[in-house]
C-alpha cells in the first residue's frame, strides 16, 4: 500500500474532479481569456502571516493564470522578473561601439522603467486572472507579514 500511495502522489496527471470542472468551465467560458479549457488546478491553504515567495508559475499554467481567493483579504505583489535586467546587461556587455552603447542604454532604461512593481488586493471570493506580460515578465508573491500594505495604506 505504501508504494501505491507514493505512486499516487508522484502522478500529477489526474483528471480535474467534476465539481471543480464546473467552476473552471465557467471561468473559461465567461472570461474568454483562456485559449482552451482549464486543465490544471493547484489548491493551497495559507495560514495567517504565511506568504508566498515571489515566483513565476511553471509551464502547466501557461499562458494564463487564475487565482481564486476564498479566505481572507491579501495583497499580491508583482515585481519585474530579474531576467529583464539580466537580458539588458547581457546586451550591454556585447556592444562595443560607444555611440551604440549610449543609445542602447537609453532604450534599456526606457524598457526597464516601463516595468514598475505593482500590487493587487485580493478580496475574499475574488478571482484574479493574468496573462501576457504579467505572466512572463513579472514574479508574483505575497509578503509574510501580519499587516499587509497596499500603496502605503493599511
Amino acid at each position: 500500500m505504501e508504494t501505491e500511495e507514493k505512486s499516487h502522489l508522484n502522478n500529477l496527471s489526474h483528471a480535474v474532479p467534476p465539481w471543480l470542472t464546473r467552476i473552471t468551465q465557467r471561468m473559461y467560458e465567461e472570461s474568454r481569456l483562456f485559449p482552451s479549457a482549464i486543465n490544471h488546478v493547484l489548491i493551497n491553504e495559507y495560514l495567517p502571516n504565511q506568504g508566498i515567495m515571489p515566483h513565476q508559475d511553471g509551464p502547466a499554467y501557461f499562458p494564463v493564470v487564475a487565482i481564486l481567493s476564498l479566505g481572507s483579504r491579501v495583497v499580491m505583489d508583482f515585481t519585474p522578473h530579474p531576467s529583464l535586467t539580466n537580458s539588458v546587461n547581457t546586451v550591454r556587455n556585447n556592444v562595443e561601439d560607444t555611440i551604440s552603447t549610449r543609445a542602447l542604454e537609453n532604450e534599456s532604461e526606457k524598457l526597464l522603467d516601463s516595468y514598475d512593481p505593482f500590487s493587487v488586493v485580493l478580496m475574499p471570493c475574488s478571482l484574479l486572472i493574468f496573462k501576457d506580460k504579467a505572466y512572463s515578465d513579472y514574479l508574483h508573491g505575497i509578503k509574510d507579514c501580519e499587516v499587509q500594505h497596499f500603496n502605503g495604506v493599511r
